[in-house]
This record gives C-alpha cells, sequence and structure tokens, in this order.
C-alpha cells in the first residue's frame, strides 16, 4: 500500500469519533435536565406540603382560640412562594372552617364529658380544609390539600 491511497481516512475516523462524543455530550445534558427538574418539582412538592402542614397548625391554633364560634374561622397567609389558606383546592377563595357531622367526638385530651355538662358545654368536630399552593404563578404550581379534624368545647347555649 502506498501513502496516497490513506489520504483523508484518518478525518473520517477523528469526525466519526466527534460525532460519537457529541451525541454523548447531548445524551448527559438531556439527562442533567432533567435530574434537575425533578429535583426542582420534589422541592416545590415539599414546599407546599409544609405550607398545608404549617396552615392546618395556624387553624387548629385559631379554632382552639376561639371563643364562641370556631365556624368563623377563615384565613389565607402568604411567605415567600407559598400560599395557604382555608378552603379546597377546587375553590381558590379562603372558605371558613365547617362542623363536622358524621359522629359524636371525644372530648378533648384532659376534659372529661361530665365537665362539658356542668358547664354548659359539648364537645364538637370541626373540619379544616388547607389548601396550599406553592411557586405563586401559573407555571410549575405546585398544589396541596390536608384535611383535619379538630375536636373542641362549644357552648350549649
Amino acid at each position: 500500500m502506498t501513502k496516497g491511497n490513506n489520504r483523508g481516512s484518518m478525518l473520517v475516523m477523528v469526525l466519526i469519533a466527534v460525532l460519537i462524543l457529541s451525541m454523548i455530550g447531548i445524551s448527559a445534558l438531556t439527562q442533567t435536565s432533567t435530574e434537575l427538574g425533578t429535583a426542582r418539582n420534589f422541592v416545590m412538592e415539599k414546599n407546599a406540603f409544609y405550607a398545608a402542614e404549617a396552615g392546618i397548625e395556624d387553624g387548629i391554633r385559631q379554632i382552639e382560640n376561639s371563643e364562641m364560634n370556631p365556624a368563623s374561622v377563615i384565613f389565607t397567609s402568604t411567605f415567600g412562594k407559598q400560599t395557604y389558606y382555608t378552603g379546597l383546592l377546587t375553590d381558590s377563595t379562603p372558605q371558613n372552617v365547617k362542623a363536622f357531622m358524621g359522629f359524636k367526638p371525644p372530648p378533648p385530651k384532659g376534659q372529661a364529658i361530665q365537665m362539658g355538662g356542668d358547664v354548659g358545654m359539648t364537645t364538637a368536630a370541626w373540619d379544616l380544609n388547607v389548601s396550599a399552593v406553592s411557586a405563586v404563578g401559573t407555571r410549575n404550581q405546585v398544589r396541596k390539600q390536608l384535611e383535619s379534624i379538630v375536636v373542641t368545647m362549644v357552648s350549649e347555649y
């Protein structure tokens, strides 16, 4: 074989190697982009969950501190890119806490049923729904809804 017959074959091999390396690089970039998006969604989902959890704690505190009628408890709060409010995800406006119907609740911790009857009080269960929205906006919005039943003593009168 003469030297003249091999001209350009090395260029073809280098181009094939560059093409293969480019495909590997593009694949790695695509995978990295997908992983970053997944991690971002995970963090936003956790933020929405913890915002809803904070809303549940806030709602329980407000119901327990409500002297006369916990049904008047309604709230909305925003901190950072998270917002939570009383109500359902399907209706984005805050709603009052509703009385829970369906069972006779036990007395709150530390109180006996007899204590309630002596002072004109009875137990009542309240259905507390809290919805949370993370990253307020229209794109990449994560929403969570938590529900809790809160038992309190209310006046029989």
